[in-house]
């Protein structure tokens, strides 16, 4: 049995094809921000909520906590 030859092992086995690695490029880099808030004008006037919101659930939580009190006692003297 004889070895085969350079010629047919090229041929039998394929070359092996690896696509080169590319890194993606690296996102831009993020804004300085030099004031002190990103809103807008357009976007503060839809937020104009948020503080009254913010000042209506303390103001629940307070309820709560006094419901949640008279509640306990409540149990307690029964």
């Amino acid at each position: 049995m004889s070895a085969p030859s350079a010629d047919a092992l090229e041929q039998s086995v394929p070359a092996a094809i690896t696509p080169v690695a590319v890194r993606p490029a690296s996102p831009a880099p993020a804004r300085a921000i030099s004031h002190a808030s990103a809103l807008g004008a357009h976007a503060r006037e839809e937020y104009h909520y948020v503080g009254r919101d913010l000042r209506n659930i303390g103001i629940l939580v307070v309820i709560m906590f006094g419901i949640l009190a008279a509640a306990t006692l409540a149990i307690n003297v029964l």
